[in-house]
């Protein structure tokens, strides 16, 4: 899981959780014009609108580790 802090251009900053995060992707979909909005998380913005997209932290996975016995 990867914790992201989404701030625009309107003035909005928001922290949005995602078990996916590829910033080449990303920036992939911000710099191409035929694509109106972005999806991040539950939340939905406008591609022109998007300023800065910063990753605040990766979260480990809570699975269990199996031990090996030898």
């Amino acid at each position: 899981m990867f914790k992201l802090n989404v701030t625009t251009h309107s003035g909005e900053s928001d922290i949005v959780e995602v078990d996916v995060y590829d910033p080449n992707e990303l920036n992939t979909q911000r710099n191409d014009e035929s694509i109106q909005a972005i999806l991040i998380g539950p939340n939905s913005y406008s591609r022109i609108d998007l300023k800065n997209v910063k990753l605040i932290e990766e979260v480990a996975s809570e699975e269990p580790i199996e031990e090996i016995n030898q």
